[in-house]
């Protein structure tokens, strides 16, 4: 029988396209209570910013990257399950791109 895992570390990449349109990798990913999410910029000195909505199943509602390009944050024990939509922002240094992506929170079984 396998056991249960208390916790997971999920990262999603953060990138943006020859297109212009910023891709986060997996793109709807499935998180559980208790994980930890860290999104990292595919470019370094790429600053990233994460929003959520008033019901964020994080800690807090907003994000903002240091200089290694990165967020980490941790889904709340008691998130509400389902889809959450979030708005992400990466600066390149010249200009903002923004997406709106997915990311599933489900209960652990």
């Amino acid at each position: 029988m396998p056991t249960k895992k208390v916790a997971d570390i999920q990262k999603i990449t953060v990138s943006i396209n020859k297109k212009g349109e910023v891709v986060c990798n997996p793109p709807a990913p499935i998180v559980y209570p208790g994980d930890t999410v860290t999104w990292i910029s595919v470019r370094r000195r790429h600053v990233l910013a994460i929003q959520f909505g008033w019901d964020s199943p994080f800690e807090k509602v907003g994000f903002v990257s240091g200089a290694d390009g990165s967020i980490t944050a941790n889904v709340e024990r008691c998130a509400p399950f389902g889809l959450h939509k979030y708005f992400v922002a990466v600066y390149n240094g010249e200009t903002i791109r923004t997406a709106d992506p997915d990311i599933i929170i489900r209960p652990r079984r």
